[in-house]
C-alpha cells in the first residue's frame, strides 16, 4: 500500500490518472453548475412523466366508461324488453282501431242508407 493513499496503488496505474489539477473548475452560477445533459435528461424526464400521467388519466377514463357501460347493461335490457313490450302493445291496438273503423264504416254505411231512405220516402210524401 501506499503510503498516502488507503488502498494499493501501482505506480503504473498512477500515470494514467487524471490530473487534479486539470479537472474543470467549479462554475460559481447555480444555473451553470447543471450540465447541458443533465438538463436535457430532465427535460426529458418531465416529458415521459407528462406522457404517463395523461396515458393513465385516458386509461382511466377508459375503464370507467367500461364500468359504466357494464353496470347500465341490465338497465338498458331492461328498457328494451319494455320497449318490446309497448311495442307489442301498440300493434294490437292498432289492430284493434282498425276492427273498431271497420264496424264504425259499416254502421255510419247502413245509418246513411236508412237515412237516405227515410228522406225519399219523405220527398215522395210531399209531392
Amino acid at each position: 500500500m501506499n503510503e498516502s493513499t488507503s488502498h494499493p496503488a501501482k505506480p503504473e496505474h498512477l500515470n494514467h490518472c487524471e490530473d487534479v489539477n486539470t479537472a474543470e473548475p467549479v462554475p460559481q452560477n447555480k444555473s451553470d453548475a447543471v450540465p447541458e445533459g443533465l438538463k436535457a435528461k430532465i427535460v426529458e424526464d418531465t416529458a415521459i412523466d407528462n406522457t404517463y400521467n395523461v396515458s393513465v388519466s385516458e386509461t382511466e377514463v377508459s375503464i370507467n366508461a367500461l364500468l359504466n357501460t357494464v353496470a347500465s347493461y341490465p338497465a338498458h335490457q331492461a328498457q328494451l324488453q319494455r320497449l318490446q313490450q309497448l311495442l307489442a302493445q301498440k300493434t294490437s291496438i292498432e289492430a284493434s282501431m282498425a276492427k273498431q273503423l271497420a264496424n264504425l264504416q259499416a254502421t255510419y254505411e247502413a245509418h246513411s242508407y236508412d237515412v237516405e231512405m227515410v228522406l225519399q220516402r219523405y220527398m215522395k210524401e210531399m209531392k
